[in-house]
This record gives structure tokens, sequence and C-alpha cells, in this order.
């Protein structure tokens, strides 16, 4: 039998292909801007779908993790939070660094933050947005909004440091949930636990963790290929309907249900359901399996979350003002947006490397955390692929 880690590798890859889209989606809109309706390409850079996939994803990994537990809950949990916080934080030194480095070259507002801010304030923006993501999370996203005595923190705005962060708070929570839904699992009322805890969660974005658990337990059985192309194509039309801001009827329908937790849009009802559908085909498909596997692939997901980190403030600090320069000297607008895009993507994978090095101490250290009385690893970390807690 393979060990866990070998079994869900493949994760890794559609971690990275995941990665990939959600830069493209955040480079065309810094650089090239949309134009809608939104064809069937759009997929390529969907990265909202992608963000849903990584909930499954997480909820399915982190089920097998913590099904056989070797350490206490607060051990887990605060693993958890080094694993994630650690490189949240050096992500927003970094993004304030590339701010700073640009600030004196820009005469005007551009992407985040106002260069005309003195140090101190954008230091002081820069403190207040870690403790945000990482305490509550973003106002248009937080699982707290709408909580007695937590709204009042959601007033004064901040900028907008580094907007992709925003998953961050949910992972945590997600986590959470994880944990303590496979603390029930443990009884012989599984399938009442799943259902219950779907039924809780149908309109917050923590279902596609309780979704991808489910799918770990009950783990479908291989279908043949005509099933996972017809699952990819009810994810595309579902997918492509909600960019073009055309919703469905059951997704406005689970909208406005009033469970316990906090809503989704639409859009988002459609954008999970469609990630679910992605999911599932790619865990009941061998040939998908074999291919994410690759070694390629591997690599690409070695680096997915070093790139989720650090390619936003590179966008829009440094980005969106070359376009305008490249604008401002003649250059068309297409060769400007070109010229800006190579340049991101240099970067991206410069910074990339840098912070490769920050996931591997953030898990070192959280292994370290995690570990058993007797000071053996944990079964969590020795089960889960190399970034399979993120996003």
């Amino acid at each position: 039998m393979q060990p866990e880690r070998k079994r869900f590798g493949y994760l890794d890859g559609l971690r990275g292909v995941g990665a990939v889209q959600v830069f493209l989606l955040h480079a065309t809109a810094a650089l090239f801007g949309y134009q809608r309706p939104y064809g069937p390409e759009i997929i390529l850079a969907d990265g909202q779908l992608a963000v849903f996939v990584f909930f499954c994803i997480s909820g399915f990994v982190l089920a097998s993790a913590y099904r056989s537990p070797s350490s206490s809950s607060v051990r887990l949990i605060s693993a958890r939070a080094l694993r994630l916080f650690i490189p949240t934080v050096c992500s927003c030194l970094f993004a304030f660094a590339v701010w700073l480095s640009v600030a004196p070259l820009i005469a005007h507002p551009v992407g985040a933050f106002d260069p005309t801010r003195t140090l101190g304030q954008g230091a002081w923006d820069t403190l207040l947005y870690i403790l945000q993501t990482i305490a509550i999370g973003h106002p248009d996203s937080s699982l707290l909004r709408g909580m007695p005595g937590i709204e009042h923190l959601f007033s004064t705005p901040l900028p907008a440091l580094n907007p992709a962060l925003w998953t961050i708070h949910i992972e945590f929570v997600g986590s959470i949930v994880v944990l303590a839904l496979s603390a029930m699992m443990r009884s012989r009322y599984r399938a009442a636990v799943l259902i219950i805890a779907a039924a809780i969660t149908l309109r917050s974005l923590l279902l596609p963790f309780v979704v991808g658990m489910a799918i770990y337990y009950y783990q479908p059985r291989y279908q043949h290929w005509l099933v996972t192309a017809g699952l990819l194509i009810a994810a595309s039309v579902i997918s492509i309907a909600a960019s073009n801001s055309t919703y469905f009827g059951w997704a406005e329908w689970v909208a406005q249900i009033r469970w316990i937790l906090s809503a989704q849009s639409a859009f988002s009802v459609q954008k999970c359901a469609a990630a679910i559908l992605v999911f599932v085909a790619v865990v009941t498909c061998p040939s998908a399996i074999r291919l994410l596997s690759s070694a390629n692939m591997a690599v690409l997901g070695r680096y997915s979350f070093p790139i989720y980190l650090t390619h936003m403030p590179i966008l829009a600090f440094v980005g969106r003002p070359l376009k305008e320069y490249n604008l401002l000297v003649g250059l068309g607008s297409t060769t400007a947006s070109v010229l800006a895009m190579c340049l991101c993507i240099g970067l991206t994978a410069v910074a990339s490397e840098i912070f490769l090095r920050v996931d591997r101490w953030s898990i070192q250290l959280s292994r370290k955390v995690a570990k058993k009385p007797m000071g053996r690893p944990p079964d969590l970390l020795a089960r889960e692929p190399r970034i399979a807690e993120i996003f």
C-alpha cells in the first residue's frame, strides 16, 4: 500500500495548475483588462474556480491527515497556524518592501498604495493588514462578518496590500472544521455527520472543505472518460456563466437560504459547484491522476504557494506602473502590456524561488510544534503533500 503522501501527490500538480490560473486572472486584470462576454478561454484564467478547488483539496488531504491524529488538537491547530501564517506575514512584508522600492518612482496612486504616503503610514497600514488577514480575514470574505463585536473591525478600510491572501483566513477556519468533523467521524454515524455539516455550510465558503472531506471518506470509483468529460463540461458551463454574471436559479436559491453561517453570493455558489465537479472529475480519472503526477507538474506544484504569495504585489506595484510608463513613451497598448507581463513573470519566478525557502521553513517549524511527546513526527505531516495546506 502506497503512503498517503505518494498516493495524493497528484494533488500538488492540481494546485500548480490552479496557481497558474490565479496568476493569469490577476495579470489579465492588471495589465490587459477584461472584455465581456467571456468565452471558453476564460477557464485558463479562472482563478476564482481554482481557489474553490484549493479548498476541496484541503478538505480531502486534511481529512486524511486528521483521520488518526497522533498529536493533540491544540498542537495540530498551532502547527496549522504556523504553516499558514508565517508565509502570510512574509508575503505582506514582501509586498511592503516592493511598494517601498517603487514608490519614489511613481507620481500618482497606482495599485493598492498611494505613493504619497509616508514610510510610517505605510508600515502602520502593513501591520494592521497583517493582523486583519490573520485574525479576522478580509472584509468581503471573512467568515466572521455579522458576528457581534466583529463588524466594527471592518469599518476602517485598509490598502489592499495583497488581496490574494483573503483565502488564508478561510483555510485556517476550514482546517479547524475538518479537525472537529474528523473527531465525529470516528463514530458509526459518518454519513449523518457529513450531511449535517454540508447542510450547515451550504451557503458558506466552508462547503468545499466538507465536500473534499466526504470525497476522501467515500472515494468514488474510477469513471469512464466520458463521465469525466461530462463533469468537466458541466463545470465549465457553470463557471463561465458565473464569470459572465449569469446565475442559475438553483444558485440564487442557495445564496438566499438562511442557515447558520454567512452567505456566499450566487457567483460564489456557482464557482463552488463547478470546483466540486472539477475535483470529482480529477480524483476519479486515472489519466488525470497520471498527468498531474508527472515530474513537471510536481515542480509546478512545489512552487504553487510561493507563486500565490508573491505575484500580486509584483503585478500591482511593478506591472501596472511599468505598463503606464510604456504607454507614455509611445508603445502600443498590447506591446506595453506584454512587456510588463514578461517582466512580472520573471520577477515572480525569482521571488517564488526565495519564498520556496520560507515555505519549507514554515513546514519544518510546524512539524516541530506538532511532534508527539516522544519527539516522533506526527502522522499529520508525514501524510500531507508538500503544499497541501495552502490558499
